[in-house]
């Protein structure tokens, strides 16, 4: 039964697969103008152009000099690209406003150390005042938090040389 499900499964996604690439053939061919669309076996494949939403900057910046919101609210809104700031102010300032932010993910980060450091074996581990809190939220992301001290333990790594 399972076997009989899934192959009817595959029988429709091979199925829209197929109607999919036709389409797209008419489209590259030029057969389609915008606005061209197929239904077939309950999907409407559609021809037409990507859309996204913008609000335009100097539309915003309006709305905080005609006093509709607060500098509060706009300074929360607004992203400043360091990118755009090296291309279009210079590199110098962007140099001076660029701050270090700490993200909310965890990994594993590697650096490479200086010639001058000791070659040393050594594990590093800060002690903390309550064991590592992991928390569920409700779309299943966890969420780890572990609060540090100043306080660190040194763990030494013997090997054979």
């Amino acid at each position: 039964m399972r076997d009989t499900a899934k192959d009817a499964t595959n029988a429709v996604n091979r199925g829209k697969t197929i109607l999919k690439n036709v389409f797209k053939d008419g489209i590259k061919n030029r057969q389609f103008v915008i606005g061209t669309y197929v239904l077939h076996g309950g999907y409407r494949f559609d021809y037409s152009q990507t859309e996204s939403t913008v609000i335009e900057a100097n539309d915003f910046l309006a709305l905080y000099e005609s006093g509709n919101i607060t500098r509060d609210q706009l300074l929360k809104c607004v992203s400043v690209q360091k990118g755009s700031v090296d291309t279009y102010i210079g590199s110098d300032v962007a140099l001076r406003l660029a701050k270090n932010k700490i993200g909310k993910e965890f990994d594993v980060r590697v650096t490479q150390l200086d010639i001058d450091s000791e070659n040393e074996s050594v594990v590093v581990v800060p002690e903390t005042e309550q064991p590592i809190i992991r928390k569920r939220s409700l779309a299943r992301n966890t969420k780890t938090t572990a609060p540090a001290k100043v306080l660190i333990r040194r763990i030494h790594i013997k090997t054979k040389k």
